[in-house]
């Protein structure tokens, strides 16, 4: 069964397009969730299983035809070419609209009031109801030079993904892997993004999620193939402060640095994030002390909103996590049921974070590291999602662009010679 892993991945990450695509909410509003949350933790157990008996392909690149990378390079710039026509075509027809979705225009906002000195994180009314600005500074600095630039955000938010996307194209055509392997990673990577659109161009049009996939896959890749500290310490530090969403992984991440790789590059990876993080965060931070907290009580009231609704609230059917299964069928005050989704995810994110440092620190001496890494990193992404309080369909496409990075670290592995390999 272990030979077949790599079939196995491209299935399982087909099967996730699917159902956060065309195929979303086949298996209807209460099983989708499930089948989809089992699916990404399916892939990335498999890979921990698999990483103890394989190891990394020799860097060591053989000769190949000489055709081979002008062939490969013209794919990923054709890839990147089709995403941008794509984009804007959905860009032509979707204009910015507070009343469609007030994400883009409060990223706006929180620019226009940074480059007028006026403080960021303040509450304001101009959208017609008091709105406390919620997103971390590398979800909204990069659009300073949208701003100077004169540049749509979700085009800015497309160049960032497009960005990771070529670093990713650039360790594949790299790597060891075969002709055909490169071209599968870059198609499926690419095709992915140009489905997307083609299906749910609508959510590109008033999201930047694009942008915060593109530091995820950034970061995958790092963690696949770099053993330098300052590296992983930018590329965590763009993650963590684009959305805390794998603060659970964070601790057991560095608890794994520290114990495979010593105390000098922990120190210096975890001074690199603490760096940018005082530079990026901590003059806002003592501009206005409460932020965080008063941001932490914004996504709650929201929640409680969604929640409230006299209809169905949309974004509890969607098939994407597992809150509509507290909304429906827990017995409860809509408060109750949230904070049960909440303590939910806490408890067993902390659970299983605890359960991969065992892992590791029982393996540590067969572990292939980057696929523990990418696979530790895609498991814990995986469960927040899915137990987050209100699942947007935008956020599931995270965890999607850190499986197509596990794809990679295990296609550029083997199994040891003792494994049969």
């Amino acid at each position: 069964m272990i030979k077949n892993i790599k079939g196995f991945v491209v299935v399982a990450s087909i099967i996730e397009i699917l159902l956060l695509t065309c195929g979303r909410n086949f298996f209807g509003i209460f099983v989708s969730p499930i089948v989809l949350l089992l699916n990404g933790l399916g892939i990335s157990i498999y890979a921990l299983w698999y990483a103890k008996r394989a190891e990394t392909l020799p860097t060591t690149i053989e000769k190949r035809g000489k055709w081979q990378l002008p062939v490969l390079i013209s794919m990923a710039i054709m890839g990147g070419i089709t995403i941008v026509n794509l984009v804007k075509a959905v860009l032509r027809v979707v204009p910015i609209d507070v009343k469609a979705s007030d994400v883009i225009p409060l990223l706006q906002k929180m620019v226009a009031h940074f480059l007028e000195g006026k403080p960021v994180y303040k509450s304001f009314n101009d959208f017609g109801y008091d709105i406390y600005p919620t997103y971390l500074p590398t979800q909204w600095i990069p659009f300073i030079f949208a701003e100077y630039w004169k540049t749509d955000y979700r085009m800015t938010a497309t160049i960032v993904l497009l960005l990771a996307l070529a670093f990713f194209f650039y360790k594949i055509i790299q790597s060891n892997l075969t002709f055909l392997q490169k071209i599968l990673l870059i198609v499926v990577s690419c095709g992915f993004v140009d489905v997307f659109l083609a299906v749910d161009g609508y959510t590109i049009a008033v999201s930047v999620e694009q942008m915060i996939m593109g530091y995820y896959i950034f970061l995958a890749v790092v963690l696949a193939t770099s053993k330098n500290p300052i590296l992983r310490g930018i590329a965590i530090s763009l993650c963590l402060l684009s959305r805390f969403s794998f603060l659970f992984w964070l601790p057991m991440y560095v608890f794994s640095v520290y114990m495979l790789e010593g105390y000098k590059p922990t120190l210096k990876m975890v001074s690199t994030i603490a760096i940018i993080g005082m530079v990026l965060y901590g003059p806002f931070l003592i501009q206005e002390p409460n932020t965080f907290f008063n941001a932490q009580i914004t996504y709650e009231n929201a929640a409680l909103g969604e929640w409230s609704r006299a209809d169905t609230p949309p974004h509890l059917v969607n098939g994407m996590g597992l809150a509509t299964h507290f909304y429906h069928f827990l017995n409860a005050s809509i408060p109750i049921k949230i904070k049960a989704v909440q303590l939910t995810n806490v408890i067993l994110s902390i659970g299983v974070s605890i359960w991969l440092s065992l892992f590791l620190f029982k393996n540590k001496h067969q572990l292939n590291i980057p696929i523990f890494n990418v696979a530790s990193l895609k498991i814990l992404i995986t469960l927040f999602y899915a137990l987050i309080q209100v699942p947007y369909v935008y956020l599931f496409y995270v965890p999607l662009g850190i499986t197509f990075v596990l794809i990679f670290v295990i296609f550029n592995s083997r199994l040891k010679r003792s494994e049969g390999g």
